[in-house]
């Protein structure tokens, strides 16, 4: 048995080594033989068709992380390839403004920066700076931020006024490098009322807090006396001269603009300042030609509008910036909204949290007051009610309803486009806050009153700015907080939406620093 097991084990040893001398020792394949037909090599595509029908036989998906990485290769390969024109992406596409050409569909929409800090109206190096770099940064329209056309109309001490034609000089060097930088130079003309003389981060004081005179502060004024918040004062009343004096100081403010070199204005009619003051029912509540009716109360929107627009050359473009809705509990666009968030708390056992994520306080963070809200709108019942205008069901605040009305009559008065914001009208309300939070009001306003508008507010991402020219909710796209981030927010959006360099608004000073483009890979000219 010994023997039998020794020869047995011999010819094992005997056999691996004659396998040895034998087959080649790369490929395992018989040496010397090249006879033998070679198995073929799969391609890539027949291995991910392999792949795929795998999955389906398996029922279930590749893991995660490898779908992640196809998707990236996907990318790539789509970069590869992408060599689109200026015509293929929307946002890049020229727009006829009035006389005036915008190189794109992108804006910087009008932003406080309260810099002023001599306190005198007039913009500063900071100022420069600021607008001068964001229209080398790509945008087709720069808005020069809420500028007062009197002393008393200021948001802060520290912003800006053009209500002396001295003030006049300091923003021509602005308009030539915004124009020089390819842009069109614009600027937003204004009237805080109820909102004025409030604080900002030089003075220390927070914003809707009132600044005492002895701060640099004023008296204030509105359409009725009716204070924004616990923290600010009762205003005065306007008389109805100093109505018709505040009209023609937006005209003589509009005129030195004008002498400026700015090739388009806005009007401030948003966000709870003087003239939305006016608009909306639970802020005015005067009697007269100025209150009561919806045709009373955009009385002077519309002539400031005209007093505006007399001043200015044929075929410039004047805008107008809207709230759509004060979202006061007492509109139907805040009914409807809130009615749905309180439906999905109510699906959710943790629906107070989900409601804090779906929606942001707004004013000083408190929650709603329902006694106030309920109390100002029976107000403005009563208001209505006795004006004749409207039942007791059909009386809300400020709404989109009324906003499409404003439009119409907006366009018919000879405003190009209308610049749709939301809110600042009413304290302590809560706003929904959200990606494209604002979008439907622009879009609405814009379908119904057939008129050019904007859309603004968490505009962040390059697709999400295409897909709404792509869906017609607007005409323009304005990237606000965005572009405080990154000045250069439009080239690279650019970039991301395969324009190549060529066909974008690169400053020639820094085409050394220029994306790659998407069709070769290639980077910027020159070299370092």
């Amino acid at each position: 048995m010994t023997d039998r097991v020794q020869v047995t084990e011999g010819s094992c040893k005997m056999a691996k080594n004659a396998k040895k001398a034998t087959t080649s020792p790369k490929n395992g394949k018989p040496a010397g033989d090249d006879t033998l037909p070679k198995k073929p090599k799969k391609s890539k595509k027949e291995r991910k068709l392999i792949d795929r029908q795998l999955e389906d036989i398996a029922g279930h998906k590749a893991p995660a992380a490898e779908r992640r990485r196809a998707k990236a290769r996907r990318k790539s390969a789509e970069l590869k390839t992408l060599d689109k024109s200026v015509g293929d992406v929307l946002l890049a596409r020229d727009y006829a403004f009035g006389d005036k050409l915008l190189r794109n569909r992108l804006v910087l929409p009008p932003m406080c920066m309260y810099s002023v800090y001599a306190q005198d109206g007039r913009p500063t190096n900071f100022h420069y700076q600021h607008y001068v770099s964001r229209a080398n940064g790509g945008f087709g329209m720069v808005i020069v931020e809420s500028t007062a056309v009197v002393p008393e109309g200021r948001i802060s001490p520290c912003d800006l006024g053009l209500w002396d034609d001295a003030q006049v000089d300091a923003y021509r060097w602005i308009v030539d490098g915004i124009k020089e930088a390819g842009a069109v130079p614009a600027i937003q003309l204004s009237h805080a009322g109820r909102k004025a003389s409030s604080g900002c981060p030089h003075l220390g004081i927070p914003a809707h807090e009132y600044v005492p005179k002895e701060r640099g502060g004023w008296d204030i004024v509105g359409p009725s006396p009716i204070a924004f918040s616990r923290d600010m004062p009762v205003p005065r009343e306007l008389t109805v001269p100093e109505i018709h004096d505040i009209v023609a100081r937006f005209r003589d403010a509009a005129r030195r603009a004008v002498e400026a070199g700015f090739e388009s204005i806005q009007v401030h009619a948003a966000h709870g300042y003087l003239l939305s003051e006016f608009l909306d029912p639970l802020v005015n509540r005067r009697t007269d030609e100025y209150g009561g009716s919806f045709e009373n109360r955009c009385r002077l929107t519309l002539e400031v509008v005209d007093a505006v627009r007399s001043v200015m050359p044929d075929g410039m473009p004047l805008m107008v910036r809207v709230s759509a809705t004060d979202w006061s509990e007492t509109t139907a666009g805040w009914k409807a909204i809130s009615k749905k968030l309180r439906e999905e708390s109510s699906n959710d056992s943790s629906g107070d949290v989900k409601h804090e994520n779906k929606a942001v306080k707004h004013g000083h963070g408190k929650h709603v007051d329902e006694a106030r809200a309920r109390e100002s709108y029976n107000i403005a019942v009563e208001q209505a009610m006795a004006a004749g205008e409207a039942a007791a069901d059909d009386v809300y605040g400020w709404d989109c309803d009324q906003t499409v009305r404003l439009a119409k009559l907006l366009k018919e008065h000879g405003v190009d486009l209308i610049d749709v914001s939301t809110g600042g009208l009413i304290d302590d309300v809560t706003m929904p806050i959200g990606p494209n939070y604002q979008v439907p009001y622009s879009e609405r306003i814009h379908r119904e009153a057939d008129i050019p508008t904007t859309a603004v507010g968490l505009i962040t991402k390059p697709k999400q700015a295409e897909k709404l020219l792509e869906h017609d909710d607007c005409t323009l796209v304005e990237i606000g907080r965005a572009a405080l981030r990154e000045p250069y927010w439009p080239l690279r959006a650019f970039h991301k939406l395969g324009l190549p360099n060529d066909a974008m608004p690169y400053p020639t000073q820094y085409l050394r620093g220029a994306y790659p483009n998407p069709a070769t890979g290639g980077s910027g000219q020159g070299q370092h």
